[in-house]
């Protein structure tokens, strides 16, 4: 991630790992093409509103915003509202003179008037210093009735992207570049098997993926059907 400003003590993490490299845009390659340009400083709307619901990877692409960010402009953050709530609307002050700004999880706080408020002045602010703006959504802006009209009306006037859904094919990809990744061979026929029998979205397979992996180096066994079933009937750590 790029340099944070230093007044923003915040607990931020960053996700090196979640680049547009390693993103698997199935049907989405339009809207990565669209994010990739946002990142270069090559799209020039001032305000993308990335839609997508969860396990879709909304915050993965928008770590990925500031990553690629990096090279091309000085200063890039994200912010994961779903935190950092706790923290107050007073964190989204300061930051008009960072180039590109992440916001992730927007609809945790909107409808709550001071949050609502500080989100108008910092599109205000952005929008007077011509800087860009990244938020993502989980739920349209339509769903989220307190919200305040003004803020709504400045949201939709943005750039929508809306991420698909990845069907059967594009999880057994991915699925089988991450077992590729991981040292382990997946084979088709036990994608599919793990594909229709597990819940069907990457937050729940890729940790998945992850603990078959050390299943299968401490029993030392290949991922195969019967393997994969006792370890559906094993609860996750945690």
């Amino acid at each position: 991630m790029a340099a944070v400003a230093e007044q923003l003590p915040l607990p931020l993490s960053r996700h090196a790992e979640w680049t547009f490299e390693s993103f698997y845009e199935g049907p989405n390659s339009e809207t990565v093409a669209h994010l990739r340009s946002f990142a270069k400083g090559s799209l020039t709307h001032p305000l993308i509103v990335l839609m997508g619901g969860k396990g879709q990877g909304k915050s993965h692409l928008l770590n990925a915003v500031s990553e690629e960010a990096h090279p091309h402009q000085q200063q890039s953050i994200v912010l994961p509202l779903r935190e950092l709530k706790s923290s107050g609307p007073q964190i989204l002050e300061d930051l008009d003179h960072l180039d590109c700004l992440c916001l992730d999880d927007v609809d945790r706080v909107l409808g709550e008037r001071e949050w609502d408020l500080a989100l108008m002045m910092l599109l205000q602010e952005r929008q007077r210093h011509g800087k860009p703006f990244l938020v993502s959504l989980s739920q349209p802006l339509g769903d989220i009735k307190e919200c305040l009209p003004d803020l709504s009306s400045r949201l939709t006037g943005g750039l929508t992207l809306s991420l698909k859904s990845l069907g059967d094919e594009d999880l057994l990809s991915v699925l089988i570049d991450r077992a590729r990744r991981l040292g382990m061979e997946l084979t088709p026929a036990v994608g599919h098997y793990l594909v229709t029998h597990a819940p069907r979205s990457l937050d729940a397979l890729i940790p998945l993926m992850e603990r078959l992996d050390k299943a299968s180096l401490a029993t030392q066994r290949r991922l195969t059907i019967p393997f994969i079933k006792t370890q559906l009937l094993k609860k996750s750590p945690g």
